[in-house]
């Protein structure tokens, strides 16, 4: 894990990343990144649930 770590290196691994790589095709650019960084977030959001028109899931800040 150690070496994985240091061979693909934030932000070196979002050009492997086949996940980031979607991101990236569908516009969002800066999202890989901002989801990268660590501790920067005062409020994490959690799924409490599922709208039942749409599907979207519902978050709640913890």
């Amino acid at each position: 894990a150690i070496a994985l770590y240091h061979a693909f290196e934030p932000p070196k691994v979002l050009e492997y990343c086949n996940s980031a790589q979607s991101v990236f095709r569908a516009g969002l650019n800066d999202d890989p990144y901002f989801c990268m960084q660590i501790s920067k977030s005062a409020s994490i959001p959690r799924v409490v649930g599922r709208e039942r028109e749409t599907g979207l899931l519902l978050l709640e800040k913890v």
